[in-house]
């Protein structure tokens, strides 16, 4: 299993009552849990863009002694770096509502309010995937990384390339980079895909007007954002990237 992953890569996941982190969690559990032979994987999607790929594996038929007997199904998404582009599904990200207010909300950084009472589930969780997209969003306008860390589970780990170097490790990594950059006030976001699957999400995001100091002017990135919802939060994992310049 090992040499399929990136040295740096991240792992996180809820397992019943118990929250996975890291990849040694998950190859100590795989040498615990034993062989599983009867396992049943099905490719759901793979989404390739730009040196980027999103895969989500359903996987049915767990056994051993970690799994147990019982388990029917496991959800799995994976980032992977491949090189060529294979789809472009981009909707306009909807604007601040003039009567957000409260909830921590802040409509001129564009960060929508908490919603205490939405009209079903999905909403709500949609919702909560999107507020951490605009935490991250307001704090790569202002360059304020500590307005950006908000969004982020402590653990949280980058992967991606820039001017064609590959940059991969802790979450640090970015909040130092915004830093360094400064605002980028004109950034024009676009939603190009949530994707909800229990606790977990992943968000597609397409980002054009980057400016500053490292980004240069008018540059574009490619990001794929995985969240993890935890203790009715939901908190950005793994941001995995491909930076177009200008």
């Amino acid at each position: 299993m090992r040499p399929a992953f990136h040295p740096d890569a991240s792992f996180f996941g809820n397992a019943g009552e118990q929250l996975a982190v890291g990849t040694p969690f998950l190859f100590d559990w795989i040498d615990k849990n034993g062989p599983a032979p009867n396992i049943q994987p099905r490719f759901v999607s793979v989404d390739i863009l730009e040196s980027i790929a999103v895969v989500r594996l359903e996987v049915d038929g767990w056994s051993g002694l970690q799994a147990g007997s019982g388990v029917s199904k496991i959800r799995f998404l994976r980032t992977r770096k491949i090189e060529r582009w294979s789809q472009w599904r981009t909707r306009k990200l909807l604007g601040p509502s003039p009567e957000d207010s409260g909830s921590g909300a802040s409509p001129e950084l564009g960060i929508r309010p908490a919603v205490s009472a939405p009209p079903n589930g999905y909403l709500a969780e949609h919702d909560g995937i999107t507020r951490a997209i605009d935490c991250y969003l307001a704090g790569s306008r202002t360059g304020d990384r500590e307005l950006m860390r908000a969004a982020f589970h402590p653990e949280a780990t980058i992967a991606g390339y820039c001017f064609g170097v590959e940059y991969s490790g802790s979450i640090e990594h970015l909040f130092r980079w915004i830093s360094e950059n400064g605002p980028a006030p004109n950034i024009e976001p676009r939603f190009a895909r949530i994707e909800i699957l229990e606790t977990i999400a992943v968000v597609h995001l397409e980002v054009q007007g980057w400016s500053g100091k490292p980004a240069g002017i008018n540059a574009r990135i490619t990001e794929v954002f995985t969240q993890l919802k935890r203790d009715g939060q939901w908190q950005i994992t793994q941001k995995t990237f491909h930076w177009q310049p200008a």
